[in-house]
């Protein structure tokens, strides 16, 4: 697959893939490749709580030298889906 980044940069090889998932466990791992990213490795697990649930994201980013642009961008895209991924798991499940 191709990706741009907004639109604005010329589209680029992009590949994700999951390296582990557990339904049992609510968690999964994913390794993503291209964009100048070497190495996007991203971890999530959810833990249940009375009124919800928490979200642990560890993300591990290599770069080189865009590392820093990379992680500015990972912190603003984290951030913008933060409360719609907490409104989605504050509901009640079927």
């Amino acid at each position: 697959m191709k990706v741009s980044l907004f639109g604005l940069l010329p589209a680029q090889p992009y590949r994700m893939e999951v390296m582990a998932f557990s339904e049992d466990n609510m968690c999964f791992t994913s390794n993503e490749i291209g964009m100048g990213v070497q190495h996007w490795q991203h971890s999530l697990r959810v833990l249940p709580h009375a009124r919800g649930a928490e979200l642990i994201d560890v993300i591990e980013i290599e770069a080189g030298w865009r590392r820093s642009l990379i992680a500015a961008w990972a912190r603003y895209m984290y951030k913008r889906r933060h409360n719609p991924r907490q409104l989605m798991l504050s509901r009640p499940s079927v």
